[in-house]
């Protein structure tokens, strides 16, 4: 019977042989890291977009008798964003050395589970209205696209978004989103409790247009995404 060469010995004269240079262990660690660090970060901001989003909904629902037939132009943006990084994310998730054990049904939920816990924590903790304010800042062309083709920039519907460039007793003048401004009468007026009423501020103002031209409002509730947790329930 002929000797046996023992497997490991067959495998390092294969390896001497084809001259196969072994891959480093930090590579295939970096590779992991690097891939679990872009999923943590289109979970982030998967929840960021999410919960602009919801914000969003809640303000088409509670002033959907201002404007009904509008557009929700905003929550189609955050909608759509959430579901092309989600899927970015879920595709990432499936190369890790984890991934790929498990359904993409299962991963789609998880993501979702994951989304939902982020949201009110966000919220809560003013990262979210502190990064939607900076990304709009940072970005004022994309603010302009979300928010000034929404029912806000609608005068004759009801609705005036801008900022405060002046005030006279009972009258405010906002620039609008359009960069219009406009006069308006607040005598007997709801405004939110987040709201202040200062040179400078943006503002949202519900109220109606009368036939001589003056708005008068009713409703006067903090920028999108300002005060906490008040600017999804209290200030409405």
């Amino acid at each position: 019977m002929k000797n046996k060469i023992p497997l490991q010995a067959r495998i390092l004269e294969q390896i001497e042989r084809e001259n196969i240079i072994p891959t480093p262990s930090w590579q295939y660690k970096t590779i992991r890291y690097i891939l679990w660090g872009m999923v943590i970060w289109f979970i982030i901001v998967s929840s960021i977009f999410a919960a602009f989003l919801l914000q969003d909904s809640l303000d088409i629902y509670h002033f959907r008798s201002y404007a009904p037939s509008s557009i929700f132009h905003p929550g189609i943006i955050w909608f759509v964003l959430v579901v092309f990084l989600g899927y970015l994310g879920i595709l990432v998730f499936r190369r890790t050395a984890t991934g790929y054990r498990y359904s993409t049904a299962r991963d789609m939920l998880v993501w979702i589970l994951i989304i939902i816990f982020l949201i009110p924590i966000l919220k809560l903790s003013w990262v979210g209205p502190f990064l939607h304010s900076e990304f709009f800042d940072t970005f004022p062309e994309a603010s302009n696209f979300v928010y000034q083709a929404s029912s806000w920039n609608n005068p004759v519907g009801g609705r005036i978004a801008g900022t405060i460039t002046a005030i006279k007793g009972n009258t405010i003048t906002i620039r609008a989103l359009d960069a219009t401004t406009s006069d308006i009468d607040f005598w007997e007026v709801k405004i939110g409790s987040s709201v202040k009423l200062q040179i400078g501020k943006r503002v949202r103002v519900i109220g109606s247009l009368k036939s001589d031209g003056k708005f008068i409002a009713d409703r006067i509730l903090p920028w999108f995404w300002e005060g906490g947790w008040n600017g999804w329930f209290r200030d409405y």
